[in-house]
């Protein structure tokens, strides 16, 4: 019977590793032959596929931001070192969750990875089980990033359709301004204020003050989406 079980929860812990692995890679950057084989050994363990690059150059040249999966990056890299390379991520808003993996056992290097938005930071030679867990939850991490980039890029785009006088409109709302106020403030009537009302809501496509506050501020306060916040961002309704 106990054997029953084990093989039950067996089948379930590879079950979930697979169900993680699908259309998941994760690209490893390292010049060093004997790192990455010992990366590969791991990931075919975990049945994740891998793609390897010898140089910070050639997996830029070849990165392709709509890839799921996690990053495995080595320091010390020809041309381009790591540090570099996730500078450039950086600016691309990659959410690819980066591990770094170095000999150099330099700790001011792993303070500024990590300050920068590295997911993880290990020395070679790594310890198996951590890195197949830092491995594991990036993964699931990257799925998060992908969901808020994706949620940030939606809620600028119905931001961007308002007039900056709507958006004047839009900013007191949320401050809980009602229409009076809002005319005495911008120095228009009420009636006009009532018509950038009706505008932001058409073009936002919410006419609850509660949605746009959550829309506005994952715009004003949501600007790392490689940062954990408590606050769930909201489910964005595009206007038609």
């Amino acid at each position: 019977m106990l054997t029953g079980v084990r093989n039950r929860a067996t089948r379930r812990y590879w079950g979930a590793i697979d169900t993680m692995a699908k259309g998941k890679l994760v690209q490893v950057v390292d010049a060093d032959a004997a790192n990455t084989a010992a990366v590969e050994a791991l990931l075919q363990k975990m049945n994740l596929p891998s793609a390897v690059y010898r140089s910070g150059d050639q997996f830029l040249e070849m990165f392709d931001l709509e890839q799921p999966g996690c990053v495995i990056l080595s320091v010390g890299l020809p041309g381009v070192n790591g540090l570099q390379v996730q500078q450039k991520l950086i600016a691309q808003e990659a959410p690819q969750p980066l591990i770094f993996l170095t000999q150099l056992g330099d700790l001011a290097i792993a303070v500024r990875a990590i300050r920068a938005g590295a997911f993880h930071y290990m020395e070679q030679p790594f310890r198996e089980h951590e890195l197949w867990a830092a491995i594991t939850e990036a993964i699931r991490l990257d799925e998060v990033r992908r969901d808020r980039l994706l949620r940030r890029r939606r809620a600028r785009e119905l931001f961007n359709r308002l007039s900056p006088a709507e958006r004047q409109v839009a900013e007191l709302l949320i401050h809980g301004r009602d229409s009076a106020e809002i005319a005495e403030a911008v120095g228009v009537s009420v009636r006009t204020v009532e018509l950038r009302r009706s505008e932001v809501s058409r073009k936002l496509g919410s006419k609850r003050i509660g949605n746009l506050l959550q829309m506005f501020w994952i715009l004003k306060n949501w600007e790392d989406p490689y940062v954990c916040h408590e606050v769930p961002p909201p489910t964005l309704v595009d206007a038609n």
